[in-house]
């Protein structure tokens, strides 16, 4: 079977309305192929790229490429249609800083367009991937998704290739990489000649020379997603213990791919979850069909080196389509320098001169602004005095120009959202051109804040400190303090403990852990199952480590049930019951439940139990770790590490039923209580196999009793009111596995 190729672009207009743009290769497309897509193009990976090492101070969405944003770049090459959908993942503070949403419906009023924001550094593109693809609705995703690098360009019909599969499959697009080098930056595909179908594929090993350049197809976002589950919890289940008694971990399902690139590659192995490549291997193996399409007409951006090479094909006219742009310089002080507003004796600013050459050179309109003769503010004899020199200077100086425009007002500083600064070394950065001249273009291939941890101050990189009132601390350090060998590995190592009780304070050195915490991932809808379960048999770790119980009575296992909900009602029973008329007969049926869940001992002691693991003090580490943090220590008074595991298992799952998005100010969209609906289901599915005697009405309604306790300690009237709407659907529910109710009034 011949190689399969992306469809030509044959108009080059560039940032024309997209409901007047059309592919030029429909007419060959089958209408049956012809389907709106979901163009997802993820921008939130973690940390520092080559680009930020290089100097350049915006994210590499918004690097300007002749002064146009690189994702304007993108989304202007593209033949969107009216029924497509552009999905755009950044991270929030990013987002908002450089107003990126902003600056995209501005430039595309007519686009449909989805932002997704997350409040933490995805791993790669895959975490970001999954977080967009999670925030669509059940009709988006049964859509046909391509998966779009935010650094790559494309000069031919990419999304055109994409309709024209068969509504079932999936495609990676390539091209033919013949550097001589060995370093294999590129993910790689095998491809069976006869069916043009991917056979196996690889992360920066050249097991071919088809590279994958940035552009993956899949049948549906749903089918994605649930790739995308599946390797991201892959990751999660190959963390091992060393305590030999435990079999809470999965092993990996050792797929000859995986096999062959940890012998291969072991770096590029142990990262393949961060990768689309991973998630397109995954998929194979699942036997979804995948095929090989050629795009040789693209450029590659994703290192300041790269973007050289293109910007030196723009300067020779090699990029056909390529927008004009109108670029207005200041005179004095960016073209020619001026001393005491002696304008006669000008001197020429070489290096921006040259730029202003190049640009016009290049089809770009320059616009020269000057202040000369403004000093009475009079544009008229401004002109008069200075127009003569002013021309005579231009021809001089071989400075280019289509507009001259006199009349600049003067000012001390000049605030304009399209300035850029003509000072320093910066100026090319800034407008994304390069004067150094590149011969050919062999490096162009193919064409609650996220927190590591709860402290007060971090010590040096690998060390934070936690100081705080004694009375709060003791229980945490209590629980340091008496971390048995086998549980080590789930908690950061206490270096140091100072405790001083006659001035009630205490501190703590702790190991700095790198991660995220699960209320971040959650609030996000980046919790899979797979994580869910790795956090809960990582709690049942707990639970099954022997010690002993023999100190702690029933009445004090139960400290924090009846008597604890009981006196904080009393104690605040004017303020609960500002909230309505049925509040006090919404302590009543806590009360009864949780006095019967005591009088029947249907707790189940444990001699170690967390205390507080709600999400956000659950990490999960960048190696797929987890990792707890703050935990209680106590019961009542009493310093011990004992405990009632439903009351772990029911703040795990009081997370689940949207605590972290209300404590976030996440609003739950459809997408979003879909997802938490899944994971209760997947917490009631593990519960029943690893704690039968465990009821999940029990687990249900003490979080219950969590939401109703905790409203008087929240000074934010909306969260109160949310916590009391959650109480109220739990006391209510008899069943929660169709996953319907508790989220709807997050929203």
């Amino acid at each position: 079977m011949e190689p399969i190729s992306c469809p030509i672009r044959v108009s080059t207009q560039v940032n024309a309305p997209h409901s007047s743009r059309r592919s030029p290769q429909l007419s060959a497309v089958p209408r049956t192929h012809d389907c709106p897509l979901n163009v997802v193009i993820p921008m939130g990976g973690l940390g520092r790229n080559e680009f930020t090492n290089a100097g350049y101070p915006t994210p590499k969405p918004m690097i300007p490429v002749v002064g146009r944003p690189m994702l304007f770049w993108l989304l202007d090459n593209l033949d969107l249609r009216d029924t497509d959908a552009v999905w755009l993942g950044s991270k929030r503070d990013v987002e908002a800083e450089y107003g990126i949403e902003a600056a995209v419906r501005r430039e595309y009023p007519s686009l449909e367009v989805h932002f997704v924001r997350f409040d933490f550094d995805t791993r790669g593109a895959t975490e970001t991937l999954y977080c967009v693809l999670n925030a669509m609705d059940a009709n988006q995703r049964r859509r046909r998704t391509i998966s779009l690098d935010c650094d790559t360009l494309w000069f031919c019909d990419v999304l055109g290739g994409a309709r024209a599969l068969p509504s079932d499959t999936g495609a990676s697009f390539y091209f033919h990489d013949d550097a001589e080098d060995a370093s294999a930056p590129y993910s790689y595909i095998r491809v069976d000649p006869r069916t043009q179908k991917i056979v196996d594929i690889r992360e920066k090993v050249a097991i071919s020379r088809l590279a994958n350049n940035g552009a993956y197809v899949f049948a549906s976002a749903a089918q994605a997603l649930a790739g995308l589950e599946e390797l991201l919890d892959e990751k999660v289940g190959e963390v091992k213990t060393t305590d030999k008694q435990q079999a809470w971990v999965k092993e990996d399902d050792a797929s000859s791919l995986n096999t062959a690139l940890a012998q291969e590659n072991p770096a590029a192995y142990s990262h393949r979850h961060h990768y689309v490549s991973g998630l397109i291997a995954r998929l194979i193996s699942n036997k979804a069909p995948f095929l090989a399409v050629r795009a040789k007409d693209f450029a590659s951006l994703s290192t300041p080196s790269q973007l050289k090479a293109f910007l030196a094909r723009l300067r020779r006219g090699e990029v056909l389509g390529a927008r004009a742009m109108r670029f207005c310089f200041a005179l004095d002080g960016t073209l020619v320098n001026c001393v005491d507003d002696d304008f006669e004796d000008a001197s020429p600013i070489d290096k921006n001169i040259q730029i202003a050459r190049q640009l016009h050179a290049a089809g770009h309109t320059i616009i020269i602004w000057t202040d000369r003769g403004m000093e009475r503010g009079n544009a008229g004899s401004a002109m008069a005095r200075a127009g003569a020199v002013t021309f005579r200077q231009l021809g001089e100086f071989g400075i280019p120009y289509d507009e001259l425009l006199f009349g600049k007002p003067r000012a001390d500083v000049y605030i304009d959202a399209q300035a850029v600064s003509s000072l320093g070394a910066h100026i090319e950065r800034s407008l994304g051109w390069d004067l150094e001249t590149i011969s050919g273009n062999s490096d162009l291939t193919g064409g609650v804040k996220p927190r590591h941890f709860n402290a007060v101050r971090r010590v040096g990189d690998d060390h934070v400190e936690k100081t705080g009132p004694e009375h709060i601390l003791k229980g945490e350090i209590y629980w340091y303090q008496h971390i048995p060998p086998a549980l080590s590995d789930l908690f950061p190592q206490a270096v140091s403990v100072s405790q001083h009780p006659d001035r009630d304070l205490s501190s703590m050195v702790l190991t700095r852990v790198a991660g995220v915490t699960y209320s971040h991932l959650s609030a996000n809808f980046c919790v899979t199952p797979g994580r869910l379960v790795a956090l809960l048999d990582s709690l049942k770790r707990l639970h099954t480590c022997e010690g002993s119980t023999d100190n702690v009575s029933d009445e004090l296992l139960c400290t924090n049930y009846a008597r604890k909900v009981k006196q904080r009602y009393q104690k605040h029973e004017a303020f609960f019951r500002s909230f309505g008329a049925d509040v006090p007969a919404l302590a009543s049926k806590i009360l009864s439940f949780l006095e019967d869940y005591e009088s029947q001992k249907r707790f189940n002691k444990a001699g170690y139990i967390h205390g507080d693991p709600v999400f956000s003090n659950v990490l999960l580490t960048h190696d797929g770790r987890v990792k707890f943090l703050d935990m209680r220590g106590a019961l009542g008074d009493v310093l011990t590490t004992c405990g009632d595991v439903a009351y772990d298992l029911s703040k795990v799952y009081q997370s689940l039923c949207g605590y972290d998005a209300i404590i976030l100010d996440v609003p739950v969209d459809a997408a979003g209580a879909q997802t938490l609906a899944k994971l209760r289901s997947c917490f009631a599915t593990w519960l029943s196999r690893n704690y039968p005697s465990v009821k999940m009405r029990d687990v249900r309604l003490i979080v219950a009793a969590h939401y109703f306790c905790i409203v008087p300690l929240h000074d934010n009237l909306h969260h109160q009111r949310q916590f009391l709407a959650k109480a109220r659907w739990l006391l209510e529910a008899d069943d929660d596995a169709a996953g319907t109710g508790p989220d709807a009034v997050v929203a």
